[in-house]
């Protein structure tokens, strides 16, 4: 996909210029880049929270898997004390089909529940 095209073509230049970029101006250029304020799905698709030198590990052994997507699954998965702690009950909900035509598939309450309960949460 297109971030994928991206930081392969960035990775390449970052090597190309790896003689004259340290270490802290690689990391300091990808802060820039993945922060960088414009509405842009490329750059909006990079991966959250990880270093430069992270990214270009993951590209070193990438494989048929896209890199954005291997960190979108790295940041999705948590240790059971962080769940402990952050974590929701989503019980409240089950998946199926709508009774509405046309209506397609969705969440739905799994029993009754009081007005104001909280059915679900999202980020």
């Amino acid at each position: 996909d297109a971030t994928d095209d991206f930081l392969d073509e960035y990775a390449e230049w970052v090597q190309e210029q790896a003689a004259a970029l340290k270490e802290d101006v690689r990391e300091g250029l990808w802060e820039l880049t993945r922060t960088f304020p414009i509405d842009s799905p490329i750059l909006g698709a990079l991966p959250r929270g990880t270093t430069w030198k992270q990214v270009a590990e993951e590209l070193k052994v990438k494989n048929e898997n896209s890199t954005v997507r291997y960190f979108l699954h790295q940041s999705g998965i948590r240790d059971v004390e962080w769940l402990e702690k952050n974590g929701k009950c989503q019980d409240h909900m089950k998946p199926g089909r709508s009774t509405i035509e046309q209506a397609g598939r969705g969440a739905f309450a799994a029993r009754n529940l009081p007005k104001g309960t909280v059915v679900g949460y999202a980020p």
